[in-house]
């Protein structure tokens, strides 16, 4: 049975997921910032009867959904508890947990992956990593996110302690104080997250959590030299650092690299060697074998395989194929979409994708999903969407559309619409108007001839400026981090793009302007440059109307 898990950040979230596997069932994990109607299609997918929920919660399921089951009152379930221990008729093969990704039909779809798959997974990478009682083990990712499996079994199964992160995305200078706190030995983090990390570690050598942490391991998404051989320069120089490889359908990592001392800035970082069990080659489209340095299609295999994908048995035939290497009954291959090499070492090196995928701060985001999404809206006609770099080096999604019919329907509207179907990561940072989408002498899209956003920007004399210094300060920094040269003082800054992450680099950089320290939920709350500067000079004690001068502030957390 699959069972709906919609939790808090808790440890009610542990217990709950570990209650689901004992009973024999498989857990679907619910992400809470998702829309109401992508959480409708997961439910109506996976066929979801029951829902384990904080109460809190309850609002983001449909109305008619299905049983929710309270997890708000621990005390009330532990006396009707048996004291003894239940059997469990649980066999390595069955579902452990359905989760589920971007689907590039416009439906995100669910990869089933078995107990026998998460037991020998977390067993070797616990031994590969040397993980053990004497740890302490970071909790980062939310359930959705099969990061989180790696985190919470191997800890487990290792005997080691579990430190459950909260809700809210810390703050640098919240990682260092909570890492000391707790102790924290090893923490998995993206590669965008620990770029936060390393530059307050730069900044303040002595706010490094040096005593205590002895590994980390970077995954989600490519990691460049140049990240880290900044880890490499901080006061965590020595540490141990394994960047990781894997995707869903393959059980979190399936290949792993150790970061060396000395990192060549003009290589890119090997996606690393398979362990354990598991198994990998680089095949040409015939599934033949690729040479040495030879890129094709990666695949992988071993017992870590998922069992396929929910209620799609021709997507599961598809991408999970026989493996022609081994002779065991049963073998499959899955192909990763990704393109790779063997390199002479041993190791793999990721070149990309072969289809219509992208990663976006560690979110697996099918374009096609996005395009159908905008396709939707009864104003619009044609959409198409991709990855462009912005000049700060970020990838970020634009979206180009045609409308139905003149005047093209407003931004605000189609962005509320967006919102209605799709989680925030996935939501086109910029949304372009086009008479026509541009085609190819032979009729093709032609994707090189669409218009860069970044030569789309309004007129500045549209925009409201900066009315204050601290407007000005925030306009100058959020220009910077979103790529926009201009931004109305009343504009809402995750309207524009912004994200998590870029909220942390706001932090950073008031820290370091006017050693004012603001919590992260500051920035939800007050997401304008006019709210958040009039917050900040109320605290500060300075006058609307005056005229300061950023050097004359003193120190002053909010």
């Amino acid at each position: 049975r699959l069972v709906g898990l919609l939790p808090l950040r808790s440890p009610a979230m542990i217990v709950a997921a570990l209650a689901i596997l004992k009973a024999g069932g498989a857990y679907v994990p619910l992400d809470p910032d998702q829309p109401k109607a992508r959480l409708g299609a997961i439910l109506k997918d996976a066929g979801i009867r029951l829902v384990l929920a904080h109460d809190t919660l309850r609002h983001l399921l449909p109305e008619e959904a299905c049983e929710v089951v309270s997890l708000d009152d621990f005390d009330a379930l532990t006396r009707a508890l048996s004291p003894d221990n239940p059997g469990s008729a649980v066999q390595p093969d069955h579902a452990a947990y359905v989760i589920h990704t971007s689907g590039s039909t416009g439906e995100p779809k669910g990869v089933v992956v078995a107990h026998r798959a998460i037991v020998t997974h977390c067993l070797d990478y616990a031994a590969l990593l040397k993980i053990g009682a004497q740890d302490r083990v970071l909790q980062f990712t939310a359930l959705h996110f099969d990061f989180s499996v790696e985190d919470l079994f191997t800890t487990l199964l290792a005997g080691a302690a579990l430190v459950v992160r909260g809700p809210a995305l810390w703050s640098p200078a919240e990682f260092n104080q909570q890492a000391r706190a707790h102790g924290l030995t090893v923490a998995g983090l993206t590669p965008a997250y620990l770029q936060q990390l390393r530059h307050d570690w730069q900044a303040r050598p002595e706010d490094v959590p040096r005593e205590t942490l002895r590994l980390l391991h970077v995954g989600g998404e490519a990691v460049s030299p140049d990240l880290l051989t900044g880890i490499r320069a901080t006061p965590l120089g020595a540490i141990e650092i394994w960047n990781d490889y894997g995707p869903t359908e393959a059980v979190v990592t399936a290949l792993a690299h150790p970061i060396p001392q000395t990192i060549d800035p003009d290589r890119r970082i090997p996606i690393g060697r398979p362990f354990g069990t598991r198994r990998a080659y680089v095949l040409d489209p015939l599934g033949q074998l690729q040479p040495i340095g030879v890129p094709g299609e990666l695949h992988l295999g071993g017992a870590e395989l998922a069992r396929g994908y929910l209620n799609r048995p021709e997507l599961t035939a598809e991408r999970f194929v026989p493996d022609p290497f081994r002779s065991t009954p049963g073998a499959r291959l899955y192909k990763s979409g990704d393109l790779a090499r063997l390199l002479p070492d041993g190791c793999f090196d990721f070149l990309g994708r072969l289809d219509n995928q992208v990663k976006i701060r560690g979110f697996r985001i099918e374009l096609g999903e996005i395009e159908a999404a905008l396709t939707r809206h009864a104003g619009i006609r044609e959409a198409v969407v991709q990855v462009v770099t912005a000049p700060n080096g970020e990838g970020v999604l634009v979206a180009w559309v045609v409308a139905v019919a003149a005047p093209a329907p407003d931004e605000a509207d189609i962005r509320a619409h967006l919102q209605s179907w799709l989680p925030n990561a996935m939501i086109p940072t910029h949304l372009l108007f086009l008479e026509a989408l541009p085609l190819t002498g032979q009729g093709k899209l032609d994707r090189r001839a669409l218009p860069l956003p970044m030569a789309t920007e309004p007129d500045p004399a549209t925009a409201e400026p900066p009315a204050t210094a601290t407007e000005r300060l925030l306009h100058e920094i959020w220009s910077a981090l979103l790529a926009r040269p201009t931004i109305h003082r009343h504009a809402d800054f995750f309207a524009l793009g912004g994200h998590s992450l870029h909220a942390i680099q706001v932090i950073t950089r008031l820290r370091e302007r006017l050693g004012v320290e603001i919590p992260v939920r500051l920035m939800f709350q007050l997401p304008t440059i006019a709210a958040l500067a009039a917050q900040l000079d109320a605290a500060l004690g300075i006058a609307p109307d005056s005229h300061h001068d950023e050097s004359e502030r003193e120190e002053f957390v909010l």
